[in-house]
């Protein structure tokens, strides 16, 4: 499992930015499931579960939804154009090489 590869500080950041992608101002609406094959209210589900994950299907998260959100979450608050990195700096306490380092590392492609 990725998740057991991260620090406890890690995970927090992971939390921090599944909130900020299911909370802040990054992704319209309209535009937020097409970008993480997800509802806000799954992405927002996940974040409060963190870092557990054998009791998701109780909650009806499974867990590949589980995954996806934190995929989407890093790999969307890194690379899509929201062009709002002041208002992620004030939500996430990482800068993007440290979120790129932190995705890298959930993916399995880093040491």
């Amino acid at each position: 499992m990725p998740l057991s590869d991260l620090s406890e500080q890690e995970l927090n950041i992971v939390r921090q930015c599944l909130y900020a992608a299911a909370d802040g101002p990054f992704f319209e609406e309209c535009e937020f499931h097409s970008l993480f094959g997800l509802e806000r209210e799954v992405v927002r589900d996940v974040a409060s579960r963190l870092p557990g994950i054998l009791e998701l299907h109780q909650y009806g998260t499974s867990e590949d939804d589980y995954l996806l959100a934190i995929n989407n979450s890093l790999n969307n608050l890194i690379g899509y154009p929201h062009r709002m990195e002041r208002e992620l700096s004030k939500m996430v306490s990482a800068t993007k090489n440290e979120l790129e380092q932190i995705l890298d590392k959930f993916r399995g492609s880093s040491t």
